[in-house]
Order: C-alpha cells, then structure tokens, then sequence
C-alpha cells in the first residue's frame, strides 16, 4: 500500500511502513517542549530560590518550556503512543549518558556531545 504525504512544498510517495515511521518521527515535534518542560520542573524543586542559580544556557533551553501548556497537554494526550516510543528512546540515551558519567567515561561522553554537536550544526543550514 501506498500513501502520498506534503510536506512543504515537496511531495513524497511512500510505503505504508515509511509513513509509520514518518508519524512516528514527528512524535519528537514535542518531545523538546516535553524535555524542556520537565528540566524546568527537576531544578525548580531544588530548594529555595533555583532560578537565581541557573546561567544564561538555561533560559534559552528553557524558553520552549514558556509554550501554552493547553495545546502541549492536547498533542502529548493525542499522539501519546508515539510520544511514548519516543520518551523511551531519550530514557535510553540518558541511562547511556548516566553510565558514562558514573564511569568517567570521557571517550563516550565526547562521542555523545560531539554526535550532537554534528546534529546540531546540520541544522543551521537547513532552510
């Protein structure tokens, strides 16, 4: 089976297989407002006073979490399978951060950083 997808301007023709996993990819639309969000709420239970201890990283990272809490609550709550497909997969990468960490583990730790770092410059020149 067969299904047509726009996106943009472009057209795609894809399996029913590609579009699973195409629907399954934009699940991670909302995982950085979902990310974000939860970072926000891990230091703002830490004692008296977090924000006045956070540096200038953290308001820009933490600015997504600034979006309308209604409509994030209706995305998370209809798309909640692929949402959650995609929250295991960043419980998988932090328990693989966690265990470089605990084993000083500066090899993997600088192939996570510098793999996301690659990501993240491929970005810039996106149009």
């Amino acid at each position: 089976m067969s299904c047509m997808i726009l996106e943009g301007a472009r057209l795609f023709g894809e399996d029913a297989r590609s579009a699973e996993a195409r629907r399954d990819r934009r699940a991670h639309q909302p995982l950085p407002h979902v990310v974000a969000a939860t970072v926000v709420n891990v230091v703002c239970n830490d004692g008296a006073h977090p924000l006045n201890f956070v540096g200038p990283g953290f308001k820009d990272f933490s600015r997504i979490a600034g979006g309308p809490f209604e409509m994030w609550t209706e995305i998370c709550l209809e798309n909640r399978e692929e949402i959650g497909r995609a929250l295991d997969q960043l419980i998988e990468e932090l328990a693989k951060v966690r265990a470089a960490v605990e084993n000083s583990d500066a090899v993997e730790l600088r192939t996570m950083l510098k793999r996301a770092k690659h990501f993240r410059d491929e970005l810039r020149f996106q149009t």
